[in-house]
């Protein structure tokens, strides 16, 4: 609801005699994103910047003495696009609140423009996990970040190799999934159907499930049985629980394992978010001399290749 803050907006702070007032947000709530997200930084002078793969070679021939080597060629893979969201919000309060701010509540508004500020990038941008398999938001390979059908751009050297998969399906979080999982990240092949490599080095969740992940990580021997086996997954992982991954309260809960952050063609997954300014800035109206606070970001997000991530719907 739109309005300006002036003397009736906080009536009782000047008529009462209050001890202390507070609010039920959380300022100094830390950001979770930059755990996960890759900072990537887009082009200043557009409105979006793009991603080109680049497909290499496949395996080499066998070539017979005298003979010329087999002709491959290299080509353009898949083009991603991302486009900049401009976000703002902004209050106004009149000169008469200004000088007459009793119990100085408007010098607190400030720091809670900015806890909506993060609020709004955490949910946004974790909604890339969110949306991870949905048909409705893709990559560029017409495929969600997670799925059983990411196909190859490139002819592919090995046979029966066309696409890959970073999908377990609708796996609960177990020392067996998690063992899948490790496997099938290290079994992606790249454009011409070799094998990549990524390592494993998280696991992200929604709170729900973090007495499982507890129990499955930090067990020497195996979770949840009386059976004499070492657990072999025990300690192989960091793991990270987030607020912003949602889920019924009750499960099944998504999960995801993921790569280190890095550059696209790396040992690395490739989750981003680019914000191209964050400012908050204050300017009067030179009628009433009322002032407005501003907060403004303008940011892009997403993920520009589904390898270096492998995701369950729990």
């Amino acid at each position: 609801m739109s309005s300006v803050v002036n003397t009736a907006t906080y009536w009782r702070s000047q008529s009462i005699l209050a001890m202390k007032e507070y609010s039920n947000s959380t300022p100094q709530k830390p950001l979770q994103y930059p755990s996960v997200f890759n900072t990537y930084a887009g082009d200043p002078d557009r409105k979006f910047f793009q991603y080109l793969s680049l497909v290499g070679f496949g395996t080499l021939f066998v070539k017979g003495e005298g003979q010329a080597a087999h002709l491959d060629s290299p080509s353009e893979g898949n083009l991603s696009y991302f486009a900049y969201t401009s976000f703002a919000l902004a209050y106004r309060v009149t000169k008469e609140m200004m000088r007459e701010d009793a119990k100085s509540i408007i010098p607190k508004l400030p720091g809670l423009l900015r806890y909506s500020s993060d609020q709004t990038k955490e949910r946004i941008f974790w909604n890339v996990f969110n949306y991870a398999f949905s048909t409705a938001v893709q990559l560029a390979d017409g495929q969600p970040l997670c799925s059983t059908a990411h196909p190859l751009k490139g002819a592919s050297s090995q046979p029966g190799v066309n696409s890959y998969s970073n999908y377990l399906g609708a796996a609960p979080f177990t020392v067996e999934s998690l063992q899948s999982a490790f496997l099938l990240m290290s079994t992606i092949p790249d454009d011409r159907g070799l094998l990549t490599s990524r390592t494993p080095m998280k696991v992200v969740y929604p709170p729900g499930m973090h007495q499982v992940v507890q129990e499955v990580l930090n067990s020497g021997y195996y979770p949840s049985t009386d059976e004499n086996r070492i657990n072999a997954v025990a300690g192989s992982i960091d793991y990270m629980p987030t607020d912003y991954i949602t889920s019924n309260p009750t499960g099944p809960f998504p999960w995801f394992v993921l790569a280190a952050k890095g550059e696209p063609g790396q040992d690395a997954h490739t989750i981003f978010q680019s914000v191209k300014w964050d400012e908050q800035r204050a300017f009067p109206d030179p009628q009433t001399q009322s002032m407005t606070h501003e907060t403004e970001f303008r940011a892009s997000w997403g993920a520009v290749d589904g390898r270096g991530v492998i995701g369950s719907l729990g």
